[in-house]
């Protein structure tokens, strides 16, 4: 499914408050108002589930290859003549239920308007046909993250950046942390989110933001990616003491990738812990950052090495920790990601070029929106926990 096939099917999910569906086999009206679509871990269908817990699978409704749905206006909501009236592929645009978001959705994804399809071999005029209900037709088991908030550290640019811009078009209400004031204003206030200036090292500072996360929604969403990086060798050539890796360097580094990351997961999840439960008792998901340099650390990355070879080792027990509520912990490696760290000029595509030579396939550095969608993956699927993946086009680092 592409990104815009995904999209149209997100605005489905926000405009099916409005409808009904009902069994075109049975005429067995199984959608009111408030229920929501989720993916029943043990059958994988999609279901109906209601806020009171009530679920309906509508994959055991009907017993053909094909059973599918009626989508219908629910007159108590929509104000329609008694009576349920099917929405027709044909209803104009500018219908109060929106069905053309749905039929949008339908042609994108099985090309309905097109004709008869495998989905919907009879394809009977004015009628939206829906197939079996299951992941392959609605997506992917996903925690919902629509009108909920997330805290991004390091939004303001690069990593950060990407992923608070999907997060923001998937529905979720952003809180951009960085330490620079004015670009991250400026995106906040180009997305509808909220910036906080934040040390991500400072417990006053972590607490504020996560407030401020929680006045905007339910906070389920944390990825962390801030950082910091440095280059120094172990030891200088001179033999002196003076000149081996000075200590306060390796530890703000490990302050701030190793430590920040890990003051920011312990605050956001006790916010998060008090979020309502959705299916299976999920209340959220946290994303870190890590680095190849974490398994394939080079000649002067023993400081940034340390760091996140610290994020990698916690992200185990952290999960497990984190289980008893409901939040999940994942992390990322990225390899070489094409974000403002690396400069800008002849100098620094020089340098970029010299680092691409460790990509396997493809031949490029990665694209911060790479980044972006693989933590969404990791935020809204829920069967994915307590993993490190490495995010790298294949690449293994050399020594120097």
């Amino acid at each position: 499914m592409t990104t815009s096939q995904r999209t149209a099917r997100d605005q489905l999910a926000r405009t099916v408050t409005n409808l009904v569906l009902i069994c075109g086999k049975h005429h067995r009206r199984i959608h009111r108002n408030g229920w929501n679509l989720r993916r029943d871990a043990k059958t994988g269908h999609v279901v109906l589930i209601h806020p009171n817990g009530r679920r309906f699978d509508p994959g055991l409704v009907g017993q053909t290859d094909y059973p599918w749905l009626r989508l219908v206006e629910d007159p108590d909501r929509a104000g329609a003549p008694p009576g349920r009236r099917n929405i027709g592929a044909g209803e104009p645009a500018t219908h109060r239920n929106r069905c053309h978001v749905i039929q949008n959705w339908v042609e994108a994804t099985y090309g309905v308007g097109a004709g008869p399809t495998p989905h919907n071999p009879c394809h009977e005029p004015g009628l939206l046909g829906f197939p079996y209900l299951t992941a392959r037709s609605i997506g992917s088991a996903s925690m919902d993250i629509t009108g909920a908030s997330a805290i991004v550290t390091g939004g303001a640019s690069g990593l950060g950046e990407a992923t608070s811009r999907l997060l923001t078009e998937r529905g979720a209400k952003v809180v951009v942390l960085d330490m620079n004031e004015e670009k991250g204003n400026a995106l906040a206030s180009e997305l509808g989110g909220a910036f906080c200036r934040a040390d991500v090292t400072n417990t006053d500072d972590v607490i504020a933001a996560v407030e401020t996360a929680k006045e905007m929604g339910p906070l389920r969403v944390l990825v962390n990616c801030a950082g910091i990086g440095w280059a120094t060798r172990t030891i200088g050539r001179d033999g002196e003491y003076s000149s081996a890796h000075d200590l306060e360097i390796f530890r703000k580094v490990v302050e701030v990738n190793l430590i920040g990351t890990f003051n920011c997961i312990r605050l956001a999840a006790t916010g998060m812990s008090l979020s309502p439960e959705l299916e299976d008792g999920e209340r959220g998901a946290i994303v870190n950052t890590a680095s190849l340099a974490a398994f394939d650390g080079q000649i002067g990355q023993a400081s940034y090495s340390a760091s996140k070879g610290g994020v990698v080792g916690m992200t185990l027990p952290i999960a497990r920790d984190l289980s008893a509520v409901g939040i999940r912990v994942c992390t990322i490696a990225p390899g070489f990601i094409d974000t403002p760290i690396y400069g800008e000029g002849e100098g620094s595509e020089a340098f970029k070029e010299k680092l691409n030579k460790d990509t396997l396939f493809p031949k490029r550095f990665g694209h911060p929106s790479e980044f972006a969608t693989l933590a969404l993956e990791l935020i809204t699927n829920s069967y994915l926990n307590a993993e490190t993946i490495r995010l790298d086009s294949g690449s293994r680092m050399q020594p120097k």
